[in-house]
């Protein structure tokens, strides 16, 4: 007959073997890294989760980009925020807050 407490060890290292693997996701501030939204469609597949920030003023993106990226928005992969009021860093603190939230959930 096995003692509660190892009983307890053997459930708790099955669940630690079962657990998912960490998520990887990746945080962009457009406005300090305008050339980041353009290559990205080459490595959306190594991230879960895609966050990509903005100010007031709207990025560039050609059609080729844009096709590219719609899947993973269609999927709920990728948000993209645009900060509402202009601001110093306001994309920063955008991203700071989201990853805050993902830090709360995980």
């Amino acid at each position: 007959m096995t003692s509660p407490s190892a009983q307890r060890s053997a459930n708790t290292a099955g669940r630690a073997s079962e657990a998912l693997p960490p998520r990887c996701v990746l945080l962009i501030d457009l406005d300090n890294c305008p050339t980041e939204l353009p290559i990205l469609p080459q490595d959306i597949a190594c991230f879960d989760r895609i966050i990509v920030c903005h100010g007031v003023v709207e990025p560039r993106v050609t059609l080729a980009t844009a096709e590219h990226l719609a899947a993973p928005i269609a999927q709920g992969r990728m948000q993209i925020l645009r900060m509402k009021r202009a601001g110093r860093n306001a994309a920063d603190f955008g991203l700071a807050f989201y990853a805050g939230r993902l830090i709360e959930t995980e």
